[in-house]
């Protein structure tokens, strides 16, 4: 990422989760994180959540999110002195009101989501009701809620041309792509209340060949821009720059509160529901060491203030 950055000043990337980049930034030289420096400074490198991990929202005890959050911020703050504002929950099966409070405690501001009922999400994209304020326990602790139209790795021409870095367009196949690519995001902004779409691109894995990735999107984007003039624009951009545009607009949006978002079904009898039950061993012995590391932050606490 760091030279596929360098290569374009155009280009953008954004970071959720400080356990696999604190492994690999640690270990960097002076110039390799002068430049991350850099690229945040720019704006163009937009770290989101912060958190250690995408914490498990469903099973997981209020103070372990807590201490999660915690872990991954601390290092965001004395590292670069950012606090990042927006949560980024694209993958727990399923999305607990506790998270949302406990991350409006923590002055984040919007909030993206993905997994939640097929039928609920279905529902809402019939009213324009994808994008709203959550106020997790009516206790007017307004967070902005994104949910994304899709999955995260929506599956079409687009993201399969992406993530391949062996495919070589005729000028045919490009056109055809980014005529899908287009009905696609025509189809998805009428779920939402802004002329502004969020387009996912990528899947799990993705970015190790990033320079494949962003030279193809940028081809995708270029025949967009050069023959779409009018009805549609392409450009790089990051979860604050969508949001600065959504909130810009001027479009009302309804709230909702007292309810999240379990549980979780994919499809007609699918449900997500088994980690509420497995592992119960496993569980017990994280509640425990949970008890032990709240005692001795307790313990540790009274004895400084002492």
């Amino acid at each position: 990422m760091v030279v596929s950055l360098s290569a374009n000043k155009e280009r953008k990337f954004s970071y959720v989760e400080m356990s696999f980049f604190k492994k690999w930034y640690d270990v960097q030289s002076d110039e390799i994180k002068g430049k991350v420096k850099e690229f945040i400074s720019e704006g163009r490198l937009e770290i989101i959540n912060g958190g250690w991990v995408m914490h498990d929202e469903a099973s997981s005890y209020y103070k372990h999110l807590i201490d999660n959050m915690r872990l991954g911020l601390k290092f965001l703050k004395e590292e670069f002195n950012i606090t990042p504002k927006i949560g980024w929950f694209i993958d727990p099966f399923g999305h607990s009101s506790a998270t949302s409070h406990i991350l409006s405690q923590m002055n984040f501001e919007q909030i993206v989501l993905t997994r939640i009922d097929y039928l609920e999400k279905r529902y809402r994209m019939e009213n324009h009701n994808l994008e709203f304020i959550y106020d997790p326990f009516g206790l007017g602790q307004n967070i902005f809620t994104h949910i994304s139209y899709r999955h995260y790795n929506p599956r079409n021409k687009l993201n399969d041309y992406i993530r391949d870095k062996t495919i070589t367009l005729s000028e045919d196949e490009l056109k055809s792509i980014c005529e899908d690519t287009y009905k696609t995001l025509l189809q998805e902004s009428d779920a939402y209340r802004t002329k502004n779409v969020l387009l996912y691109y990528g899947d799990d894995f993705t970015f190790q060949k990033a320079n494949y990735n962003y030279e193809n999107i940028e081809m995708v984007m270029d025949y967009v821009n050069n023959n779409m003039k009018g009805t549609m624009k392409m450009i790089y951009s990051t979860p604050s720059q969508y949001f600065k545009s959504v909130f810009e607009s001027g479009a009302e949006f309804e709230k909702h509160s007292n309810y999240d978002f379990f549980p979780y079904a994919d499809g007609p009898h699918c449900y997500w529901t088994g980690y509420f039950a497995t592992r119960a061993n496993m569980k017990g012995l994280i509640k425990q060491l949970g008890l032990y590391l709240n005692i001795t932050n307790r313990l540790l606490f009274e004895i400084y203030i002492g």
